[in-house]
C-alpha cells in the first residue's frame, strides 16, 4: 500500500518510518539477506539524504547502517550525508517511534555515519571540497 500511494498523505510519513525500522529489524535478525537488497539500500539512502524529517532521517540511516553491516554497498556522496546527518542531529525532532531493539534513537545515524567515515575509499581529503558548517568535523586530525 505504502509502494502504490495508497496512504494519505499525513499517514505517510509515520508509515514509512515504521516501514523503515520493520525493515532494519529483519535485516538485522536474518542471517543471510535475500537477493536485490542493493535496490533496497538505493531507495533508503534517497530518503535519508532527501528527507526533511529528522525521524525519517534517521530511520533511513538505520535501515543503511543495518544493510552496510551486512555487507551491503550503497553510493552516497560526502556532500549529501554530511548535510543530511548535520541536519538530523540539529533539527527538532519528533520521536515517534522508538527504533527496534535495544537502539536509541540516533544510534542508527552513528553507526551509518561511522561506517561512511571508516570506508577505504573516503579519504580525508574528499571532505575539504565540502561546503557545510559541520564539514571540518570530518577533515580528520591532520587538518588542525
Amino acid at each position: 500500500m505504502l509502494v502504490q500511494g495508497k496512504v494519505k498523505a499525513a499517514d505517510w510519513e509515520e508509515s514509512t518510518e515504521v516501514a523503515l525500522y520493520l525493515l532494519s529489524l529483519l535485516v538485522f535478525r536474518l542471517q543471510n539477506l535475500p537477493s536485490g537488497m542493493e535496490k533496497l539500500a538505493v531507495e533508503a539512502a534517497t530518503l535519508f539524504t532527501h528527507s526533511h524529517v529528522v525521524s525519517l532521517v534517521n530511520a533511513a540511516a538505520c535501515l543503511l547502517g543495518q544493510l552496510g553491516q551486512q555487507g551491503i554497498t550503497f553510493d552516497l556522496q560526502p556532500r549529501e550525508w554530511i548535510a543530511a546527518a548535520a541536519h538530523a542531529l540539529s533539527a527538532p525532532a519528533e520521536v515517534r517511534l522508538t527504533p527496534p531493539g535495544s537502539c536509541g534513537f540516533y544510534d542508527g545515524l552513528f553507526i551509518l555515519l561511522l561506517q561512511l567515515l571508516t570506508q577505504p575509499d573516503q579519504r580525508c581529503g574528499q571532505f575539504r571540497s565540502v561546503d557545510h558548517p559541520v564539514a571540518p568535523l570530518f577533515h580528520g586530525p591532520e587538518a588542525v
